[in-house]
């Protein structure tokens, strides 16, 4: 099976060009660096023009349920650190990772590199605020198993609503950081991300907390163990026992008698 893996280049390395090759290493087992093995040794850019890095490999043997990483290479045989790898995004992530680009502000969407530049988050970053979302729709009760692959289509700008509060809550605490007042013979500038992202993340949830109560009651239905948030007038002073199934049982009983 053929797997693509890609990676970021750190900084330190894009200034280091006596790094000219890159090792690429496949595991079994993510927590025992002795399972990895080297299958690829390729040179660091294309065709040695010093402007095109190579950050992708594809592996003509490759599975998903295995482990990847490089290290760069000197001549002198000096190894880097190990840079961790990732997968290739299918098109229905890179329709999510694109949706959810468009929903952010690009200072949300960027990365500051060490020389004060910024350049735009990868895909795979952006996939982190989505995981995000997608696990806690999946921890809110009733809880669901949704992967990426079985989510519902009819349920996917909520979910994206969600990865938009995770992403920039991620991003919130550098924002502050860079958040200044300064003021110079009258003139004053002021940069308030601090508020600013708190009304965000604010206007996100107000919207989105009520619809999620109301939407996940669609998945409480057929549960066997749970009655989930779906409501049954008992007249036990509105309270359940410990076994809900057995008492509805106990009820259908004395119906049928």
């Amino acid at each position: 099976m053929t797997t693509q893996i890609s990676w970021t280049i750190p900084y330190n390395i894009l200034q280091d060009p006596s790094y000219t090759e890159i090792n690429i290493y496949r595991g079994k087992d993510e927590t025992d660096d002795s399972t990895y093995k080297i299958i690829a040794t390729i040179d660091r850019w294309v065709n040695g023009d010093k402007t095109q890095e190579i950050d992708t490999y594809t592996d003509e043997n490759g599975k998903h349920d295995e482990y990847y990483y490089v290290r760069y290479k000197k001549d002198n045989g000096t190894l880097s650190k190990i840079l961790l790898t990732v997968f290739d995004l299918n098109p229905k992530e890179l329709r999510w990772v694109g949706q959810l680009r468009n929903m952010l502000d690009p200072i949300i969407t960027s990365v500051i590199l060490q020389d004060g530049t910024m350049r735009p988050m990868s895909d795979t970053d952006l996939m982190l605020g989505i995981n995000m979302a997608l696990g806690f729709w999946n921890s809110y009760p009733p809880t669901t198993e949704h992967t990426i692959t079985t989510f519902p289509k009819e349920y996917e700008y909520m979910l994206l609503m969600f990865a938009q509060y995770f992403s920039i809550l991620n991003k919130m605490l550098g924002l502050e950081l860079r958040d200044f007042s300064y003021s110079d013979n009258g003139l004053s500038l002021n940069q308030n991300f601090t508020q600013a992202i708190q009304n965000a993340l604010a206007q996100i949830l107000g919207f989105l907390n009520p619809l999620l109560q109301k939407t996940k009651m669609e998945f409480s239905t057929g549960s066997a163990a749970w009655l989930g948030s779906a409501q049954y007038a008992i007249g036990l002073n509105g309270r359940m026992g410990q076994f809900p199934i057995d008492l509805l049982c106990m009820f259908r009983s004395l119906s049928l008698n």
